[in-house]
Parts: structure tokens; sequence; C-alpha cells
């Protein structure tokens, strides 16, 4: 039986051991994404200190989450596919059919729920937070639906293999909405009363909640089958909600996955949560905001420039004041010496203001990696059409070949686990044909194919052909030597895997070696044929053709 007041405990140390660390996520959030930057604060609408007067980083993280998106999730294509982990069973026909049914049953019903809209949040999370949690759970109307939860609702804890596996989710109803979503729920005394209070400020009073999902670790057995019993109380994963202040467990639960997925950007050594982009260039950010204000000032000066006036010229009854609004007049001793008003003369600083702007700006693009992807969207423009991996691969290359990485965590941390978690509602919910024989005890994968992820999956292809052209010299030396050290085949398996070209288009290893000795047969006739031929031009023939000789054989073939 869980304990209330230790799982509160725990929650509070959570809460005191990040709060600095939201003291900068707030920081980056008013730079970065300032609508979300209010969440860490209790005043509605304190979303942005006036002092920051810039949209660049703004610019700069949006470029971040529409390109990683739009690259990783393109909606014009299907960006991913399930397999057969064993390569033999993949070939099969029957297996092949049977994926290509549930690839395409499965794309459809992500891009029918808000899949799309819930991962451009938590690409937007990305780039000022640094750590994305979104959740699927399963839905009456659809088969499934996904929520990105901001970072200020969420706290969560590393397993010993630095995998996040216990997430903490806090968050607040009024007591009618409590009695809504828990109508069977241990709620306390307070809140019932509340909620049936005739006192509208009663019924609107908020009270806290914190949602626990962890891993079970007393799961019951059959113990004449040894599987585990599937009722909710003993699912893989244990949910359960307490109502804060009466440290009461209003609900107990479990699922079959765990429905929160934690990814993060990058990861520094002894940290938990991710590390963003906006994290990276925080001091650029405010650099550039105080280059931009000085410029401002500096602009302000050189338009409506400061005034030097002579007191001594003016006679009693004028004010010593100067009006720069069109059509005013200025009134002065003319009487005195160098009594007119002059301008003070102010020096020229805002060519060299901003060139520092410049350079601050493009270190804030590149943690954002807008150049790479400001130059994929401009040619895609350009060209009508979708850039391919290979054309993006070359960029990633030549611009940033720094994002492979934040690309393999997003992929491994946060979208594969996701997908997974979807796949298995599918086949529960009996969305997929009935699998294959073939399949039994054979585990799944994914494979992407969106250019993005296909661009970091070709490193090592492009290595291997870089190897392939310097050893080129060789070959001519001794092309028996350097054949006999490159697989081919292999070559090809893996060329073909890292594509993501499907199995629809490619022979099995067991065709391959068919059609080989196929071919092989068909030269070797071929050859035969060739050497009867020159064995029969080399025969007289004004002379009988011997017996059994390759001419006689000709012969007796053409009826002579």
């Amino acid at each position: 039986m869980p304990n209330a007041e230790l799982i509160i405990a725990e929650f509070d140390k959570l809460v005191v051991d990040r709060a600095p660390l939201d003291k900068i996520l707030r920081e980056c959030a008013q730079y970065a994404c300032p609508e979300k930057s209010d969440f860490f604060s209790s005043t509605p609408g304190d979303s942005r200190p006036k002092h920051i007067i810039i949209n660049e980083v703004i610019e700069a993280a949006g470029y971040f989450a529409r390109g990683t998106q739009s690259n990783l999730m393109p909606t014009n294509m299907m960006w991913f596919r399930f397999n057969a982990t064993d390569p033999k069973v993949a070939e099969s026909t029957a297996v092949k059919e049977y994926f290509s049914a549930c690839n395409t049953a499965y794309y459809f019903e992500l891009i029918n729920s808000n899949f799309l809209m819930e991962f451009y949040e938590a690409f937007e999370d990305a780039g000022w937070a640094g750590t994305m949690n979104v959740a699927i759970e399963e839905d009456e109307e659809r088969t499934f639906r996904f929520t990105n939860y901001h970072i200020s609702d969420y706290y969560v804890k590393e397993d010993f293999d630095k995998k996040i596996r216990t997430t903490f989710r806090r968050f607040e109803r009024t007591a009618e909405q409590a009695i809504m979503e828990f109508p069977d729920g241990n709620l306390s005394k307070e809140l019932t009363e509340c909620a049936v209070s005739k006192k509208p400020e009663d019924r609107a009073r908020k009270f806290e909640f914190i949602h626990v999902v962890r891993p079970r670790h007393d799961r019951k057995y059959n113990k004449e089958t040894g599987e585990a019993y599937q009722d909710p109380m003993n699912l893989p994963w244990a949910e359960i909600y307490i109502e804060k202040k009466n440290k009461t467990i209003v609900r107990e639960g479990g699922f079959h996955e765990n429905p929160f997925t934690v990814g993060r950007v990058e990861k520094k050594a002894k940290q938990v949560y991710g590390h963003s982009p906006a994290m990276t260039c925080l001091r650029s950010a405010k650099i550039l905001n105080k280059i931009w204000m000085t410029c401002l000032k500096a602009g302000e000066k050189q338009v409506d420039q400061p005034v030097m006036l002579n007191a001594a010229a003016y006679t009693k009854g004028l004010s010593p004041q100067f009006k720069q609004n069109p059509g005013s007049v200025n009134l002065y001793d003319g009487t005195q010496p160098n009594s007119a008003p002059q301008f003070q003369q102010q020096g020229n600083g805002i060519p060299i203001s901003l060139e520092l702007f410049d350079r601050t700006k493009g270190s804030v693009d590149n943690s954002f990696f807008v150049d790479m992807f400001a130059m994929i969207a401009e040619l895609n423009k350009n060209n009508g059409r979708q850039r391919t991996a290979y054309e993006i691969q070359q960029l990633v290359a030549e611009k940033n070949a720094q994002i492979i990485p934040l690309v393999g965590r997003l992929l491994e941390e946060l979208i594969t686990p996701t997908l997974e978690k979807g796949w298995k509602m599918m086949e529960r919910k009996e969305k997929f044909p009935p699998r294959p024989e073939e399949l039994d005890g054979v585990d799944v994968n994914i494979t992407y194919i969106s250019p993005l992820a296909l661009a970091t999956r070709m490193v090592d292809v492009n290595v291997f052909f870089d190897y392939l052209q310097t050893i080129a010299p060789l070959a001519e030396i001794n092309p028996g030597v350097v054949a006999s050290r490159i697989d081919v085949d292999k070559a090809i398996t893996t060329i073909s895997n890292r594509m993501g070209v499907s199995t629809d288009f490619t022979f099995s290893s067991e065709e391959a070696a068919d059609n080989r000795e196929e071919l092989a047969a068909q030269q070797q006739k071929q050859m035969e044929s060739e050497q009867q031929l020159e064995l029969a031009k080399s025969q007289n023939l004004n002379e009988k053709p011997q017996e059994g000789s390759a001419a006689s054989a000709i012969g007796a073939m053409l009826g002579g």
C-alpha cells in the first residue's frame, strides 16, 4: 500500500532540488518563448520583463521547432516504418504484406489524432527547456490521444541506468472539477463539502493534486502459468493520485506502458534534465538585447539630438527650453554673443554596434541550427520539392554536424518509445490484421525514413564510399585482393537498411543467391556455346567433322 506522506515528501524534495534550474528555465523562456514563461509565476500575464526588447531568440527558437518537425516528421510522406527485427522473417511475403497494412493503418491513425500538434509543442519546449514530456493515453473516440506537458507541471527521477521511469505531475482542480474527474475517488471531506456548497467561491476553490507514475515492483503472478495478473492494480506501471493538502490517496491504477515519455535535447554530466539551445546561448541573448538597446539609444540621439543653450543669453521671463516639434518657435536673446541654440555633436558608433549585433545574433542562430534549417527551407522553396536525405546529409556535414547526436537522442528517448506505445495500443484494440505465424516470438523495430533521420544514419555509409574512393588506386594494382576484402552483399543490405528502402523493392538473401546461380548458369552456357563456335570455325570445311567433335555437334543441330 503506497504511503501518501512519503510520496509527498519525495515530491517536495524534487521541487526543492530543481529550484535553481527553474530560475534558469524561466529566464530562457522569457527570451525564447515568452508565452510559456508565466507558468513559473503566480502573476497572470507576467511573461516577459520590459527590458527584453529583442525577438531574434524567439525567431531562432521558432526555426528550430519548425525545422525539427518538418524534417523529422514531414507531412507529405510516411516517415517511419515498422518491421520484424529478424531480416529473414522480414523477407517473407506474408510478413511484408502484414507490415505494409499495419504501417498504413498506424500512420493514418497518427495523422488523424493530435500527434503532430502536441509534438510541435514538444519541439518548442526542446528549444528553451531542453526537456520534453509527451504522454500517450488510450482514447474512447480515437485510438489514442497525446498531451505535451509544460516542464513546470512535472518532475522526474532517473534510475541506475540513467533512464527516466518515474514521473511526478502536479495539477490543480476546482472542487467541482475534482468530483467530476474522481467520482469514485477517496476525496477529502473538505473538498466534497466545497463541491456541494451553495457559495460559488467554495465550488471554485482549487485543490492541488499529485499524479505519480512509476514501475510496479510488487506484481502478482499466477503460480500455474507464471503469467502476471492483468487487473489494473497489477499492471507493469502503477499510477497514484494524491490530494496533497489532506495527504490522502484519491485513486490507484495502472498501465500496460508508461504513458509519459520524457526526452532530452542534450544531457550534461550529473544532470537529470536536458540542456537546451536557449541555455547554450543565454549569455549571447542577454548581450544581444543590451547591444540593441544601445543601438536604439544611439539612433534616437542621432535623430533627436541634445541641444546646448546659452543660459546667459536669456533675459528674465524667457525659459531656457528648446522645442523640436514641427512648427515650434524658440526664442532667444540675439544681442548676446553665441546665444543661438546649437545641437550637440554625436559620435557615430552605430555601425560598430550593428556589426557586433550581427556577430552575436550569429551565435544565437548557430545554437538553434537556424542556418541549416533556413537553407533546407529555401532549397525546398526554390526547387518545389522536399530535399532528399543525401542532400540534407551534405548540408548537415557542411553546416552543423553537431545536430546528429541531437537527432539521435530525440529519436531514441522521445519519438521511438512513443511510437512503440502507440503500436501496442493498436494491437490491443485489434486495429491490425492477424499476425502471420512467422512473427511468433519475433520482436518489432522501427526504421525512420524522414530526410533528417536518414541523414544521420547515412554517415557510416558515406564513410564507406570515401573508403572505396581511397582504395580505388590499389584496385588497379591488384583488383583480386581489394575485391576479396569487401563484402558486397553486406554493403548492399546495410545501405538499403540505412536508406529505409522497402523490402518490397529488393530480393531476399535466398532469392539473390538463386539469381546469382541462375546468372552463373546462363553465363556458363553462353561461354560453352562461344567455345563450340570457335572450335567449329577452326575445322576444315572440306573435311568431314570427326565423330563427337564440336563441329559434328553443330552440324547435327543444323540437320547437316
